[in-house]
């Protein structure tokens, strides 16, 4: 068991690389289409080249464009694409796309005046502030979950948008509602866990191609991840017993046990994150990614001074297969359900629609590579955290159907002629090594 100020630091390590993934992901769509024509109508720069920002620009965008249509000719990629990039499907998105290709990607005036038409030079966001604050404050007095439907947000901005800009004799004329803009009563493709992880789990250290890698986080076709150097030293043999700090005790014990990986006859060479590494995207193949354990450790003055950084990684020597590792560390309670499926399907298991997520994570522990893998505690530990993930969801579910009840008496002999309905609901092999746009080699995170 490690001690509390191991754990403390597993703890911000973890939050470390969870942060810059987030910033990743902040950062990607303003770095694709459309929001990358942006930079187009800009003219002048203190800090770049702004014809050599164009043109990279450019490049980019037309082989993103490229690739766009190539996936759209297949039947399969064209329904893969437009579900997990709906945007391209947007008018701003097509407008500028093909506005770019019929000037033959060039800087044109008619493809200036596109990109000023969708990004205005000059423009206030005071007004949109102050609609988001209206929007804000009345969610917050609505309930205690502070959240709203697409349909009453879209008359919430509304009416801000009508009583501070409209109305006088110099502003513009108020906007009617029509029955094509009411959505519904959510949002459609809107998720409330924007960074949990498709396949891979944040903070894993993995090898791929004689490389070694520190997830970040993965997306529905890339991972996100930092490459890692060899220091060049080599540590042997299992972990000492951390010593008894009676001033420093944990209050309580974490839901997953960490056991060394290492024995007594292991040799392994430290690794270390270059200060000068920079996130990179990879496309890897599933049977191909090799998964190690590793603890954190601090070196010695003298140590650090040869690395470089004075906090090193200590690994494994055997690997894991993704899904072994998944199951080790208990990530795998952590992915969605779209990641199980997948993983479902790289093992050829059948999978129902409605099963839930716990469901289908026995499914996979049920393989003889899972259970050849795992110790039988490990196991345990692991079905435990599934028994208690069913007893919350059953939890929430007779709360909901309480409320429904409360929030909606039905008559009794309506129920009694009501018959009761089922609920439903809903690689390429080589490493791409590059960072997230061409034109920002020299951001580093």
């Amino acid at each position: 068991m490690p001690s509390v100020k191991e754990f403390l630091l597993e703890q911000h390590w973890e939050a470390t690389l969870a942060s810059l993934f987030e910033m990743l992901q902040y950062q990607s769509p303003l770095l694709c289409a459309p929001n990358a024509f942006a930079c187009l109508a800009c003219t002048k720069s203190e800090r770049y080249d702004v014809q050599d920002l164009h043109k990279k620009v450019l490049k980019a965008l037309k082989a993103e464009w490229e690739m766009l249509l190539c996936l759209e000719q297949d039947a399969q990629g064209s329904q893969l694409v437009h579900r997990l990039c709906p945007q391209t499907r947007w008018q701003s998105y097509r407008e500028l796309m093909v506005t770019f290709e019929r000037e033959s990607w060039q800087v044109t005036p008619l493809s200036k005046d596109m990109c000023l038409a969708w990004f205005a030079q000059v423009n206030c966001s005071s007004n949109c502030e102050d609609s988001f604050n209206t929007m804000q404050d009345a969610c917050n007095r609505s309930g205690k979950s502070g959240l709203a439907s697409m349909a009453n947000l879209q008359a919430l901005h509304i009416r801000s948008v009508n009583q501070k800009m409209t109305g006088k004799s110099f502003q513009p004329s108020a906007v009617e509602l029509q029955a094509e803009d009411w959505e519904g009563a959510e949002v459609r493709g809107l998720r409330p866990k924007m960074f949990q992880p498709s396949t891979f789990v944040g903070s894993m250290l993995f090898s791929y191609d004689g490389k070694w890698f520190m997830c970040l986080g993965s997306a529905a076709a890339v991972v996100y991840a930092v490459q890692l150097i060899e220091t060049g030293l080599t540590t042997a043999g299992s972990l000492p017993p951390p010593p008894e700090d009676e001033t420093c005790i944990q209050a309580s014990l974490p839901a997953v046990q960490r056991r060394d990986a290492l024995v007594v006859s292991d040799e392994v060479c430290l690794l270390h994150l270059s200060p000068e590494s920079a996130p990179v995207t990879l496309v890897v193949q599933y049977n191909k990614v090799q998964v190690h354990q590793y603890s954190l450790h601090f070196c010695d003055a003298d140590a650090s001074e040869s690395v470089g950084s004075n906090l090193i990684l200590r690994r494994s020597l055997k690997p894991d297969p993704l899904l072994v590792a998944l199951m080790r560390t208990k990530g795998i309670v952590k992915l969605t359900v779209d990641g199980l499926a997948r993983l479902m399907q790289e093992h050829q298991l059948p999978a129902r629609k409605t099963m839930t997520k716990s469901a289908r994570i026995r499914e996979l522990m049920r393989l003889s590579a899972v259970r050849d893998s795992l110790a039988s505690e490990e196991l345990g530990e692991l079905e435990t955290l599934l028994t208690k993930m069913d007893e919350r969801r059953l939890k929430r579910t007779a709360k909901e159907d309480e409320d429904e009840e409360a929030e909606d008496p039905e008559d009794p002999n309506l129920c009694m002629l009501r018959c009761p309905l089922p609920r439903f609901s809903g690689s390429n092999p080589r490493i791409c090594m590059m960072p997230i746009r061409p034109w920002m080699q020299h951001d580093r995170c």
